[in-house]
């Protein structure tokens, strides 16, 4: 029958320690990249940067594998979006922000409900 023996070689030891070392260290998270508009020819409250720079779902990604790519119409989607967002009025709205809604009820006091 044969035993099977261990590996006391001190290289092989200090391989051991450093791999185990290695797996036990604590992850750090990144630091988050602050986005600001900096080409701006307006200013803008700190901590409210450009709303341009932040709504996505007014203004297409540029973004677009190669394979899928239709420039033309990309970019007149965007020059479209963009005239739009000129026009119409986007309110800010922040998380914690007071929004109020008037209705019409036909059985509250004064037909109204807030």
């Amino acid at each position: 029958m044969r035993t099977m023996t261990r590996c006391f070689h001190p290289a092989y030891r200090e391989l051991r320690c450093c791999t185990q070392a290695r797996s036990s260290t604590t992850f750090t998270q990144p630091k988050r990249p602050t986005l600001k508009a900096t080409d701006s020819k307006t200013s803008f409250v700190e901590g409210r940067e450009d709303p341009k720079l932040f709504s996505p779902e007014y203004i297409p990604p540029l973004v677009r594998p190669e394979w899928h790519r239709n420039q033309l119409k990309y970019r007149l989607e965007r020059m479209d979006c963009l005239r739009r967002r000129n026009v119409v009025n986007i309110p800010e709205f922040y998380p914690g922000s007071i929004l109020g809604v008037t209705v019409y009820d036909a059985y509250a006091p004064g037909n109204k409900a807030r």
